[in-house]
């Protein structure tokens, strides 16, 4: 048995030999989700796919650290280093550079932060002549986020695509389709792209151009994704044609752990995996290694509520704990603090 393996349970282990096709690792808390994650990209090199052949997406750059350090123990410094390996919009970001004059942008475009696009958008208002009071910039730029992650632009946004100009003249607010467009337009000018334009951009990229979807889909052989119950639609058809040839995909996730809907994540994209990708297979980690039975008990009858969930029990690997204890508060800060002082 190979080394990789032998620190395994048996259903880790399934999951990491599991080498060719589209999966779903379902992995309740604390079931050592990084740890299959980790060996699987290592266990494919050991089989002997080139290391700058798999795509590894995570949504923080601490995990993609962890999970790189983690492989070159496994498989050494130098082959790890090889990993196309990083969060969403760091792996965008250089695609997007290769192909930045068939958008439009130059090479050496740059990333506004939230600071620099509040500041653009209190910009344009005041070339609309509109009343930043009415049009709080920080609440425009929000707007615009969320229009941009649904791969709506400025166009489909005014004519009404998405029920976003709609909902604007609800809200009293019917010319922030005008900031959205001049807000675009400044940032093109200026060789410029914010956060949720590296989403954006790529899909339009991937939608018109087929030499860059050749190019960059035939870069991978294995792709593999991490907290996959958090990605939102632009992330989502990302994926669906970078693995469109191979299939390839292997994501994992949790929907009981789905926490973002409210900065667009699509808790339906882990849902309708196999409907997706009808010769996915499955793999449940139900162990759980970081809570105590009581723990993990109470959590699968509050979870058992859920609609249209992925089924799964997760046992507790630890002993039975204490009880545990309704705490009641007035307010989210006393609440945090009588959990702190507990």
């Amino acid at each position: 048995m190979s080394e990789i393996l032998k620190p395994l349970n048996e259903e880790q282990r399934k999951a990491v030999e599991c080498t060719e096709g589209p999966m779903l690792i379902v992995a309740g808390a604390g079931s050592g989700k990084t740890r299959v994650l980790t060996s699987r990209i290592a266990y494919l090199i050991e089989k002997g796919v080139a290391p700058d052949r798999i795509l590894s997406l995570t949504f923080t750059k601490k995990a993609a650290g962890e999970m790189k350090e983690r492989i070159a123990v496994m498989v050494g410094e130098k082959r790890a280093r090889r990993l196309w390996m990083g969060t969403f919009h760091s792996v965008f970001i250089r695609f997007l550079r290769d192909y930045a004059e068939v958008l439009g942008f130059p090479k050496t475009f740059t990333i506004y932060d939230t600071t620099d696009s509040v500041s653009c958008i209190k910009a344009c208002l005041k070339q609309l002549s509109l009343d930043d009071k009415l049009y709080k910039p920080k609440e425009v730029l929000s707007r615009i986020s969320k229009a941009k992650n649904d791969l709506v632009t400025p166009t489909p946004y005014s004519n009404g695509v998405g029920g976003y100009l709609e909902d604007d003249k609800h809200h009293k607010k019917p010319d922030i389709y005008k900031v959205y467009r001049l807000y675009c337009e400044t940032c093109k000018k200026s060789g410029v792209m914010d956060f949720d334009d590296i989403l954006l951009y790529m899909n339009i990229l991937l939608k018109n151009s087929p030499e860059a979807l050749a190019d960059i889909a035939g870069r991978f052989d294995h792709i593999l994704v991490d907290e996959y119950q958090d990605t939102n639609m632009a992330q989502y058809l990302i994926l669906r044609k970078l693995a469109a040839g191979h299939q390839n995909l292997c994501v994992v996730g949790d929907d009981s752990q789905s926490i973002y809907g409210f900065r667009g994540a699509q808790i339906q994209n882990i849902l309708n995996f196999q409907k997706d990708f009808p010769k996915a297979q499955v793999f449940r980690l139900e162990r759980n290694y970081r809570s105590t039975s009581t723990i993990v008990n109470a959590a699968n009858g509050l979870i058992a509520h859920n609609e249209g969930r992925i089924p799964k029990n997760c046992v507790s690997m630890g002993d039975e704990g204490e009880k545990i204890h309704l705490v009641r508060a007035g307010s989210e800060q006393e609440e945090a603090m009588l959990i702190a002082s507990d």
